[in-house]
C-alpha cells in the first residue's frame, strides 16, 4: 500500500517506473506484493560514479521497512547472481596502485536481511501509537531475534558457503551477522571479485574490490550486503577548532578556560536544562548513555575535564568492536563527544564508548552491537559521510534494518547532520553530477535516526551577537541572537569554516513522524513556492527516486549551537590528535574549543537520557516527540524557531526548516511536555 502526498491508498505491484535521466543501470530490486502485509518496496538507484540508495518508504500510520531481493539475469544458466551495489564504488574515483597481496587475511561479514517486514511495520506503529496497547512496551533483542530473524536454514546455508570454501567464522553478536576470515585470494575467489590498491594521490593506499561480488543463487535473496573487503575509511569525524579555517589563534569567548568555549553551566543554562535537574530532579540517574567512536582517546583527559567544572565522575565503559579503533586521530572528537555527554547528564549509570576500526564492516558491526547489547537508552553519532552520494546501497540498507531494530528497543539515536552545509560533497572525492551538487550525509539522512544540525550565536561577518563571557547560568538571549550556522564560502566546491548540514535526501522517503493523522503531511514542514517559499526546498517523488507523491526524507530534525567560533570548552592532551597534541591558546595542550554538529549531536543524547530518568522509561526514537511541536504552541515553549541565515541554500525560517530543523530546545519545557507512557 502506498500514501502519497494528499494521503490517497494506492496499490503498488510490478516493475518501477522509469528511472530519472541520470541513472545509467538497471533497477537492482524486484517489487513484490505479499498476501496480508502492507509492505513497501525497495528501489537502488545507481548513478554514473557512485550508487544512491532509493528506499521507497510510504508514508502515513506506517513507515515500511525493506524487502529486497537482488535479480539475476533470467536467461543466465549461471548458479551465480550479483549482489548490485557491493562494489568499493570510490575506486573509481581513486588512482590504481597495484593488486592487493593475494596472502593478506581480511575479516568480512555478511548481512542478513530481517524477516516479516509488515509485521515489523505494524509493532512499530502500536510501539509509538498513544492509543495502542502495546504503546512503549518496547522489544528485547531476543524478540526481534526470535520474531524477525533469519531462518535458520539460511543462516546453515550461508555458514556453509563460506566454511566449505575455506572461510573461518568468527563469533558475532547477532545470528544475522555472519562473520568469517581468509586469505585475499580465498575472498577473491568465493566472490568472484578482485582486490586492488589504491591512493587518492596521498602516501596512504587503501585495498577495495573493483567489482560487484557474485552469490549462488540459494543464498542471494537472503543476503542484504557483504562487507570487509575494502579499507577505506568509512567516516569522518564532524568536530570542527575555530582556528581551522584561518590558522590564526581564535577570539575567546565563554566562560571556560583562556576563553576556550561555553561551560557546562553555561549552555545548560542557555538551553534550560538545568530546571531539569532542580525541578524534574532527573539528572540521568538509572539512565545509560551510548556513543559511536572510531578512535581511541585518553581517559585522563575526561577526568580532567570533570575535575575542572566539578562533575560526578560517570562510569566509563570502552565496548571494543572487531578490536577496536586502530588509531587515536580524532581522539578530539571521542572526547568532546563523552565530555559534553557528560556534562549534559551528569547523574548517569554508565556511559558505554563503543569502538571499532573505521571501515565499513567496522561501523556495521560496532551499530549492531549497540542494538544487541540494548544497554544504551540513548546514543549519539558524531561520525559520518557528508556526502550521501558516496554510500553504498548495501551499507544503507543495513543502517537501516540495525536503526529499526534500535526504534523497536526504544533506543533514543541522535546523528550529527554534518559540516558542509547544504553541499555535503563539498571537498569530497566522490564528485556527483552538477545537477546533485545539493547532498546530505549519511547515516543522518535515516528514516530511524534523529538529525542533528547547527546553530550560531554570531553573525555572517563574525560579529558576536551573545557571549555569556564568565556568568556562569546565562539566559537565553533570544531567537534573534541564536542563527543558522554557517560561514562563506559555502558552496558546492568548498564550505570552509562549516555549516550546518542539512536538505533533502536523494535515497530516503520521509518517515510517518511527520505526517497528521489523516496522513497528511504537517504543515510546517512543506517549504515550497505554494507555502511563500523561493523556491520548492521540500521534494516528492522522483528527486528521492520514490513512487510520484511520497516526501523525501528533510534534514535536519532539530538542532543545538554548533558554531566553533562559539563553541563549547573540551579538554583534549590526546598527542594522537594533532589538533589536541598542541595548543590553541597557548603552547601547551590541554583546553580547546570545538563546534561542529558533533557537538550538538551528544547534548540531544544527554536531554533525552533526562526524559527517560524523569519518565522512568525510554522515551524511544525522538522524531515521534518533536513533531508534535511544529506549530505556533510548541515554538512559543519547547522549541527555540530559528529564522536568520541559511546553510549555504536553504533558508533558516518560521517553523521547521532545512538548516536548524525545528530549531533548538528548552529542554525544560520539552521534557516536561512529551506525553507520558504511564
Amino acid at each position: 500500500m502506498w500514501i502519497g502526498k494528499n494521503g490517497n491508498h494506492r496499490r503498488a505491484c510490478g516493475v518501477p517506473g522509469p528511472a530519472t535521466s541520470f541513472m545509467h543501470l538497471p533497477d537492482l530490486i524486484e517489487k513484490r506484493c505479499e498476501e496480508d502485509q502492507v509492505v513497501r518496496n525497495l528501489r537502488v538507484a545507481a548513478l554514473p560514479i557512485l550508487p544512491g540508495v532509493g528506499l521507497i518508504i510510504a508514508l502515513g500510520m506506517i513507515l515500511s521497512t525493506l524487502y529486497f531481493h537482488v535479480r539475476s539475469t533470467e536467461a543466465s544458466p549461471s548458479p551465480f547472481v550479483t549482489l548490485n551495489g557491493s562494489t568499493a564504488q570510490w575506486t573509481k574515483a581513486a588512482h590504481f596502485i597495484r593488486v592487493h597481496s593475494p596472502y593478506d587475511k581480511l575479516t568480512i561479514g555478511l548481512l542478513l536481511k530481517a524477516q516479516d517486514p509488515g509485521a515489523q511495520q505494524r509493532l512499530l506503529h502500536d510501539l509509538y501509537n498513544p492509543h495502542s496497547n502495546h504503546y512503549h512496551k518496547w522489544i528485547t533483542p531476543a524478540d526481534f531475534a526470535a520474531r524477525f530473524g533469519p531462518a535458520s536454514a539460511q543462516r546453515s546455508a550461508t555458514i556453509h558457503f563460506l566454511t566449505q570454501e575455506g572461510l573461518k567464522l568468527i563469533p558475532s553478536s547477532n545470528p544475522a551477522l555472519i562473520l568469517a576470515r581468509g586469505t585475499v585470494q580465498q575472498i577473491e575467489g568465493i566472490f568472484h571479485t578482485t582486490i586492488n590498491d589504491y591512493s587518492f594521490g596521498a602516501a596512504q593506499s587503501y585495498y577495495g574490490n573493483n567489482a560487484d561480488l557474485k552469490l549462488p543463487k540459494l543464498i542471494a535473496g537472503n543476503v542484504l550486503g557483504v562487507f570487509g573487503l575494502n579499507g577505506f575509511a568509512a567516516f569522518k569525524a564532524y568536530d570542527i577548532r575555530d582556528n581551522e579555517a584561518s590558522k590564526k589563534k581564535p577570539q575567546p569567548y565563554g566562560g571556560g578556560p583562556l576563553g576556550s568555549g561555553l561551560t557546562p553551566s553555561q549552555f545548560t543554562s542557555i538551553y534550560h536544562i538545568d530546571p531539569v535537574y532542580q525541578s524534574l530532579k532527573a539528572r540521568g540517574q538509572g539512565t545509560t548513555l551510548g556513543l559511536f567512536e572510531l578512535s581511541g582517546y585518553k581517559a585522563n583527559d575526561i577526568s580532567q575535564y570533570e575535575k575542572q567544572y566539578k562533575l560526578p565522575a560517570a562510569p566509563l565503559v570502552d565496548r571494543l568492536v572487531m578490536g577496536g579503533a586502530t588509531d587515536h586521530k580524532n581522539a578530539g572528537e571521542v572526547e568532546l563527544d563523552i565530555e559534553l555527554q557528560l556534562a549534559t547528564a551528569p547523574g548517569i549509570k554508565q556511559l558505554i564508548v563503543y569502538q571499532s576500526p573505521n571501515t565499513e564492516l567496522g561501523s556495521l558491526a560496532q551499530f549492531q552491537r549497540m542494538a544487541d547489547d540494548n544497554q544504551a537508552d540513548a546514543l549519539s553519532i558524531s561520525w559520518g559521510s557528508s556526502c550521501e552520494y558516496s554510500v553504498t546501497s548495501q551499507l544503507a540498507l543495513a543502517e537501516y534494518q540495525i536503526f529499526l531494530q534500535m526504534a523497536l528497543q526504544g533506543q533514543s539515536l541522535f546523528s550529527a547532520s554534518g559540516d558542509s552545509g547544504a553541499y555535503g560533497c563539498a571537498g569530497s572525492d566522490s564528485k556527483p553530477p552538477a545537477s546533485q551538487s545539493l547532498q546530505i550525509g549519511d547515516p543522518n539522512n535515516q528514516p530511524y535516526v534523529t538529525s542533528v544540525g547547527g546553530t550560531s550565536f554570531r553573525q555572517l561577518d563574525g560579529n558576536i551577537l551573545f557571549d555569556p563571557h564568565n556568568d556562569p547560568h546565562p539566559q537565553y538571549p533570544g531567537a534573534s541572537k541564536e542563527l543558522a550556522w554557517i560561514s562563506h564560502p559555502c558552496n558546492a566546491t568548498t564550505c570552509a569554516g562549516g555549516g550546518s548540514g542539512g536538505g533533502v535526501s536523494r535515497v530516503w522517503g520521509s518517515g510517518d513522524y511527520v505526517f497528521d493523522s489523516h496522513n497528511h503531511p504537517l504543515p510546517g514542514v512543506i517549504e515550497t513556492r505554494a507555502k511563500g517559499y523561493d523556491a520548492d526546498y521540500s521534494q516528492y517523488g522522483a528527486y528521492c527516486h520514490q513512487e510520484a507523491g511520497v516526501l523525501c526524507r528533510q534534514n535536519p530534525d532539530v538542532a543545538i549551537d554548533a558554531d566553533p567560533g562559539t563553541g563549547f570548552s573540551i579538554y583534549c592532551t590526546d598527542p594522537g590528535d594533532s589538533s589536541c597534541s598542541t595548543g590553541e591558546f597557548t603552547s601547551q595542550p590541554g583546553w580547546v574549543r570545538i563546534g561542529g554538529t558533533s557537538c550538538a549531536a551528544p547534548i540531544w543524547a544527554g536531554i533525552a537520557a533526562l526524559a527517560r530518568t524523569y519518565y522512568d522509561q525510554r522515551p524511544g526514537l525522538f522524531n515521534y516527540i518533536i513533531y508534535h511541536f511544529d506549530n505556533a504552541a510548541g515554538f512559543s515553549h519547547q522549541f527555540h524557531d530559528i529564522t536568520g541565515l541559511n546553510n549555504g541554500y536553504y533558508p533558516a525560517g518560521p517553523n521547521y526548516d532545512m538548516a536548524t530543523g525545528l530549531g533548538s530546545p528548552d529542554a525544560f519545557e520539552l521534557i516536561k511536555a512529551i506525553q507520558s507512557p504511564n
